[in-house]
């Protein structure tokens, strides 16, 4: 396996996490309802240790959520930085100076076209004109 296809793995794998830390995380918040429920007096003052640790599960499990990136958005990172490394490579500097020097004159003829060709298109145009009127 390549760097890029683990990398692309755990990805999966975060973003499955992701979605299992929320829902652990809504169910520590409802937790303490449901324990209070078959009870007939509420005590505020001792809330029981129900509170004790669901509360603070509760705040990490969204806290971790919300740090986890969504799926797309590691893709897009695994994209980037392959991006990144083909630009760095020897490779890519070989092929950006080879059409550095013909890119530039490639990127001229055609400018030059596409003006003479407007230019043409225009002169058409002016004469077209000039015969309706």
């Amino acid at each position: 396996m390549t760097t890029l296809s683990i990398f692309l793995y755990l990805a999966d794998i975060l973003n499955s996490l992701s979605a299992f830390v929320t829902i652990g995380g809504i169910l520590c918040v409802f937790a303490p309802f449901f324990a209070f429920m078959g009870q007939d007096e509420f005590n505020i003052e001792n809330p029981g240790s129900c509170l004790k640790w669901c509360i603070p599960i509760a705040v990490l499990c969204f806290l971790i959520a919300c740090i986890i990136p969504d799926k797309k958005t590691m893709y897009m990172i695994a994209g980037v930085e392959l991006a990144n490394s083909v630009m760095e490579s020897e490779d890519f500097g070989k092929v950006k100076n080879y059409l550095g020097e013909t890119g530039v004159t490639m990127i001229d003829d055609i400018k030059a076209l596409i003006h003479a060709e407007a230019q043409e298109a225009i002169e058409k145009t002016k004469k077209e004109h000039q015969k309706e009127h």
